[in-house]
């Protein structure tokens, strides 16, 4: 044989060595289907290291796909311990079902071997274990309080105390020795349904606090017990034979005059014998009335102007029990023009009140938070800003009627107010000639009332620095806040538009004041001078 021969007689017989040995194992390049992918494990439950795994649950396995369900079998797919059960099959996951439960507080371990083969006889590429932890056994598990009535912290309690268990108690641990009161209270023990139940033998103290304790001594009905006491507080109600009293009129913060009604309700279930007024904490003269509807006709015309007074309510019942009312704020001699609905805030104005005589405006503001100082220079939001615009001649034509692009509602404002850090310059300005002219600074007003960290703000102004209107003597208000740091307006009411209205006379109670000087006159020989806007420009000053 020539050389040349064999040589290709050799080539071939490697090559075909080299085929037969790719067939062997496994690794035909074309296949049955062409798939040479391997599977592998993607996800299994429980997780690997699992614990307190339920005794009732299945083993599971996701492969990366579907799996030939003819590979799987207890040779290929088993839990040790000898464990049995029926395989279940959805997508790529196979599912072994235990025959029974497995075992409390016992580690197991999965295994799916190489056994297992893929649709197209690719087998895993290695076995592949993982582990987990049963849960305890309830049995050998200490009882515990699931729940309470009534709740800890409960207030105004009325009915038997009770707590609920995790597991079936031995009711004959659940003794006025092991569930009670302190102070110590007699009762009974009764138990259903895992609840036990404390019933006093008698009613508890109304509106008293009282702690309620369960004990070790308490145990299930495997003998196992309570790992620690279990506590938890309540206070009772008020006694349901207390009177209940309630003042209807008048409301907390209304403005009062001389005469006043104060009414009151009251309640008691045989019935109400007196119920007696209280004004500032004292009873006053025949301050009673034993026939509803109860009410007390007060005088408080010698009060002090701007007082603010208490009024209380106090019901009584054949027994002699008492019951009190809450007790109601009120404001003597100022009358509310308008309350602020929108949402308080640092910057708001809650409510406007006033009084009018015949000489003098006294006007009043109440705002959502206090200020720290109203005159301080340090730019904080906190920092009182207040304007307020008055139209003499109730037209809306005249007068001031736009401010930085912001029409002043429906007033066209002949004078302006102004208090707070840029009251230094002007306190009380009319426009002429398209400008603000001051009138006079702070030291005119009839008198000011802006203490710090306060939210009350109270001045007078004598009417006639406000020349009257027509016949109707009307001067509407408008209001405008800006804080230090931010232009804001504040219309009452509501940010919306509107005003409100303070008649020259006869509209509000008041007297007659003497104040002393009126504000100084100015030289005839030095003319008013004329100030830039004091909302234009930040000037912050000091008075």
């Amino acid at each position: 044989m020539n050389l040349q021969r064999m040589t290709g007689l050799s080539v071939f017989v490697l090559a075909l060595s080299a085929l037969l040995l790719a067939v062997c194992d496994g690794e035909d390049p074309a296949g049955p289907t062409g798939d040479k992918i391997r599977p592998t494990v993607k996800v299994t439950s429980p997780q690997d290291g699992a614990t307190g795994v339920a005794v009732d649950m299945g083993v599971s396995v996701t492969f990366s796909e579907p799996i030939d369900t003819a590979s799987v079998d207890s040779s290929t797919f088993f839990l040790d311990g000898d464990v049995t059960g029926a395989f279940g099959f959805g997508g790529n996951t196979v599912t072994l079902t235990p025959d029974s439960l497995l075992a409390y507080s016992s580690p197991y371990t999965v295994t799916v071997t190489t056994g297992i083969t893929d649709n197209a006889g690719n087998e895993l590429s290695e076995p592949f274990s993982w582990s987990f932890t049963t849960v305890d056994d309830p049995a050998t598990l200490p009882p515990t309080v699931v729940s309470t009535d009534p709740a800890d912290g409960a207030t105004g309690v009325y009915a038997p105390i009770s707590a609920t268990f995790s597991k079936a108690m031995d009711p004959a641990t659940l003794t006025p020795s092991s569930f009670g009161l302190s102070p110590s209270v007699g009762g009974v023990v009764t138990y259903s349904a895992r609840t036990a139940t404390f019933t006093p033998d008698d009613t508890l103290e109304y509106d008293s606090p009282y702690t309620a304790t369960i004990t070790t001594a308490v145990a299930d009905t495997s003998g196992i017990h309570l790992e620690s006491d279990y506590s938890w507080e309540f206070t009772t109600g008020p006694d349901p034979m207390i009177p209940v009293a309630a003042l209807v009129w008048p409301p907390d913060s209304a403005i009062i005059g001389d005469s006043v009604t104060v009414t009151a309700e009251a309640s008691h279930p045989v019935g109400i014998s007196c119920v007696e007024f209280y004004i500032d904490g004292l009873y006053l003269a025949a301050a009673d009335d034993s026939v509803a509807p109860y009410e007390y006709s007060w005088d408080a015309s010698d009060l002090a102007i701007a007082g603010v007074h208490t009024l209380l309510a106090r019901a009584y019942d054949s027994a002699g029990r008492v019951g009190i009312s809450d007790t109601v704020t009120v404001f003597y001699r100022w009358e509310e023009l308008i309350a602020d609905g929108n949402d308080p805030w640092r910057t708001d104005i809650a409510r406007v009140l006033a009084r009018s005589t015949s000489t003098l405006l006294e006007m009043r503001y109440e705002f959502s938070e206090s200020w720290y100082n109203p005159y301080d220079t340090i730019l904080d939001d906190t920092t009182l800003d207040l304007g307020i615009y008055f139209d003499t001649d109730q037209s809306g034509l005249s007068g001031r009627t736009d401010f930085a692009g912001i029409q002043l509602n429906d007033i066209g404002a002949e004078y302006r107010v102004i208090i707070g850090l840029h009251g230094v310059d002007t306190a009380l300005a009319v426009w002429q000639g398209g400008v603000w002219q001051p009138v006079f600074d702070i030291e005119g007003f009839a008198y000011l009332s802006l203490p710090p960290d306060t939210n009350v703000l109270e001045f007078g102004i004598n009417w006639s620095d406000l020349p009257p209107g027509p016949a109707a003597d009307i001067v509407s208000i408008n209001l405008f806040f800006r804080s230090p740091t931010s232009f804001y307006p504040d219309w009452v009411p509501n940010q919306g538009q509107g005003h409100v209205t303070v008649r020259h006379a006869s509209r509000y109670i008041g007297e007659e004041f003497s104040y002393g000087s009126p504000h100084p006159e100015r030289p005839k020989d030095k003319p008013a001078v004329m100030r830039d806007n004091p909302f234009s420009s930040r000037l912050p000053r000091r008075l």
